[in-house]
């Protein structure tokens, strides 16, 4: 959104991150990239028309959910309960979307629900990587072998949390995983991702209990029922409000898989009894890289059967099979997932770094690939990813550095083609 249109100037100085009030008053644009350049949801909704024209269908807005770091990406939600003013208001949202349904195009929202920030969230102490592996291998356990509903179990490895800003609601330490960062994570002694397949579940760990994009990004206890119901009806206030028409959940596999069909399913039975019987909900799960990507679309079920799945996810899945069996399509996890992988190597392709072959003659991208197809297909619906070359992840693909034969057309054919 930020880097879209600005189509109302008086907010522009509205939830600045604190290095950008400071470079600005000192006249020292040194992180200009990482500044807010004032696009908002008045910029989107003034584009529309334009959008429609393009052919245009769906509009997914990057999150815009208040942020207290003011970070122009919103990729760490301080309140999902508030739309950053930097951004507009929640009568703008509902206004925006409204416009677009009288060009018949539908507005989805990009929402993160893996971690929160806050101005001053810190732990109490400093963690260290021998507790840090501890409690991740405890919280494993739990996710795996515990049933749901289980508290997480009382242990000194676990940190306490001082939360400043945070919203009120929040403040409660099981919502939080409370081990610490991805960088102390080392379970016999070792990087997690270099960890053999006989310890798929430590790996898998890895990626979904501590702080992994920054020591900041405080990790949430999504197998916390009171965080999931909080979360879903949060959530499902926006539907009701803003009438919106989808969610893309972001760093999906980030989440414990319990939660994410609680989510997909839940939003999507509370859009339907709104009459809204093709509400969208994808999560972004890197196939090819995830573990257990799998367990988080479709039908949510591994190859050797439902026991194979951690009990908290056995747990879920037999509380919400009333309400996905009542939809259609009749799955319980999300209805697809975004490739990332995928838009990665198409994006190299582009960029002319590449040739367009090597999508098929590379061993180590056709396998990618495959694989993440394959999971699609035999889990959900392929034909209802979401697929778009363009990522918050990347540069914009028209901006990207390529070779001399990278041109503008090129680059918008491949795409386009792929799309």
């Amino acid at each position: 959104v930020d880097r879209f249109a600005n189509g109302d100037l008086s907010n522009d100085e509205t939830n600045l991150p604190d290095f950008q009030v400071d470079e600005m008053k000192n006249g020292q644009p040194w992180s200009i990239h990482q500044w807010r350049h004032g696009g908002d949801l008045q910029g989107v909704k003034g584009r529309l028309t334009y959008l429609n024209q393009l052919g245009v269908s769906t509009v997914v807005l990057s999150p815009i959910f208040l942020n207290a770091a003011g970070e122009y990406h919103g990729f760490c939600t301080s309140d999902i309960s508030k739309i950053d003013p930097g951004f507009g208001s929640p009568e703008l949202l509902r206004d925006l979307v409204q416009d677009a349904h009288a060009l018949n195009m539908r507005v989805l929202l990009d929402v993160q629900v893996n971690h929160v920030c806050a101005k001053g969230m810190k732990y109490k102490a400093n963690p260290n990587v021998e507790k840090v592996s501890k409690c991740i291998k405890e919280t494993e356990i739990a996710y795996w072998g515990l049933d749901r509903g289980y508290p997480l179990i009382p242990s000194e490895n676990r940190q306490s949390l001082t939360y400043s800003d945070l919203p009120k609601y929040l403040q409660h330490e099981s919502f939080f995983i409370r081990c610490g960062p991805k960088a102390m994570y080392r379970p016999m002694g070792q990087d997690f991702i270099k960890l053999g397949v006989e310890n798929v579940t430590s790996i898998d760990a890895g990626f979904v209990f501590p702080e992994f994009f920054s020591d900041t990004y405080f990790e949430l206890n999504t197998m916390d029922t009171a965080l999931q119901e909080l979360y879903g009806n949060l959530l499902k206030y926006w539907i009701a409000f803003a009438d919106i028409d989808g969610y893309r959940v972001s760093a999906a596999a980030h989440v414990t898989a319990d939660f994410t069909a609680y989510l997909a399913t839940n939003l999507r039975f509370y859009a339907a009894a709104l009459g809204k019987d093709n509400f969208f909900a994808v999560g972004e799960v890197q196939q090819s890289t995830s573990p257990f990507g799998f367990m988080h679309v479709g039908r949510v079920q591994p190859p050797q059967g439902a026991a194979y799945l951690p009990k908290r996810v056995q747990g879920v899945m037999e509380e919400i099979c009333p309400y996905y069996s009542a939809l259609s399509p009749a799955l319980p996890g999300f209805l697809s997932t975004y490739p990332v992988q995928e838009s990665f190597l198409v994006r190299e392709i582009a960029a002319g770094s590449s040739q367009p072959m090597a999508l098929y003659e590379r061993a180590d991208w056709y396998d990618a690939v495959m694989m993440s197809r394959g999971i699609l297909q035999t889990q959900g619906d392929i034909a209802l990813s979401m697929i778009a070359a363009e990522s918050k992840d990347m540069p914009r693909l028209l901006s990207q550095q390529g070779s001399h034969h990278a041109q503008d057309v090129w680059r918008l054919q491949v795409t386009l083609a792929w799309s």
